[in-house]
């Protein structure tokens, strides 16, 4: 930006949030400065609206953002820090607090010994299993702490009211393209992360034979 303001060339800004999305057009000596306007702050969600009560398309978008990062930048970043340094990055984890230091060193002890794949078919498994947790097991966990039928002790109204819906568990469904799609891509990017071939040349056909052999704990 300070370039074309050197030499007076327009810009065009342009940006997305979630589902919203803007563009401004800077003209030198026409129009305000890109400096002139600040953005709104952006109103955060609540990590239990994210994780537990979602009632917006935002708010899964949100939640699938954070996911990916967790589970293939995040996590996959720690490792390299790790392994380039243990003292040094162990060093630095002692000065978060002790429920980060348990998160981060969990994912280190699953990432690095307890699940990490040693073969494509492995991340095949990985990713069904995420598959099972997140939109089946987590889901009747819920429902479990919060029954369709709960109301609140003091006012007796419905537990799920309004804008909070009760989820349902979903059910694993190789016929279905978006279930396949799910295992297809977290087991591609699982190998992509530990460095393992990718397979993307294979029909839908192989990888219901290789997802119907997992077992689904």
């Amino acid at each position: 930006r300070r370039v074309r303001v050197f030499y007076g060339k327009s810009l065009l800004e342009s940006g997305t949030l979630g589902t919203k999305g803007n563009t401004q057009v800077v003209v030198p000596h026409l129009t305000e400065s890109y400096a002139s306007s600040r953005d709104p702050p952006e109103a955060s969600i609540p990590q239990c609206t994210l994780h537990h009560f979602p009632n917006k398309i935002e708010h899964c978008l949100a939640w699938a953002r954070d996911t990916f990062a967790g589970l293939f930048s995040t996590s996959a970043e720690n490792c390299i820090s790790y392994l380039k340094d243990k003292n040094g990055f162990l060093h630095n984890l002692e000065k978060q607090g002790a429920g980060m230091r348990s998160e981060v060193l969990e994912t280190l002890y699953t990432s690095l010994v307890t699940q990490k794949p040693a073969s494509f078919q492995d991340c095949i498994v990985w990713a069904r299993h995420q598959f099972q947790g997140f939109y089946f097991n987590n889901i009747e966990q819920l429902l479990y702490n919060f029954p369709r039928d709960m109301v609140h002790a003091t006012t007796g109204a419905p537990f799920w009211s309004g804008p909070k819906k009760a989820p349902t568990p979903l059910k694993f469904d190789e016929n279905n393209p978006l279930h396949l799609d799910f295992v297809k891509s977290a087991a591609n990017l699982r190998a992509f992360n530990y460095k393992i071939k990718q397979v993307t040349d294979q029909p839908d056909s192989w990888w219901k034979e290789h997802a119907r052999r997992v077992e689904v704990p």
